[in-house]
């Protein structure tokens, strides 16, 4: 199995666990809870910059992580409202996040010119009739 799914899988299965443990936090607001989760990976990953990387970065594209990185945060905030707000339907919740998988396909046949095949054409079609039957 190559490396990326890999890597893909280890993500899959550790969001698939995010989920039960945020319905364990007690009253804590959203903006806490990311607040937390921002600060243990800016300890864990700055430690890894510093240390792996030897603190070398590459300034152009630091500006699109540095995009990336609000519009991460700010999902992962919506995320995370979601959950702690979906009372009994937190399955509801976690299969809506996971519709981000159908439009990530979609997007990236617009934005990176993807070659379009029947089996991501299958996959979109699918993926999105399941994810909306599940959730009505």
């Amino acid at each position: 199995m190559p490396k990326y799914l890999l890597f893909a899988l280890g993500a899959m299965i550790l969001y698939s666990i995010a989920p039960i443990l945020h319905k364990k936090i007690p009253n804590v607001n959203s903006v806490t809870i990311l607040f937390v989760y921002s600060l243990i990976g800016v300890v864990i990953f700055g430690g890894m910059l510093l240390f792996h990387l030897g603190g070398k970065v590459d300034m152009q594209g630091l500006k699109y992580a540095v995009i990336v990185g609000v519009i991460i945060n700010l999902a992962f905030l919506l995320y995370v409202a979601s959950i702690r707000l979906s009372g009994d339907e937190t399955s509801k919740a976690v299969l809506l996040r996971g519709f981000g998988a159908v439009f990530a396909i979609f997007f990236t046949l617009i934005f990176f010119s993807e070659k379009i095949t029947l089996i991501k054409i299958a996959s979109l079609v699918l993926g999105s009739a399941a994810i909306v039957l599940a959730l009505f």
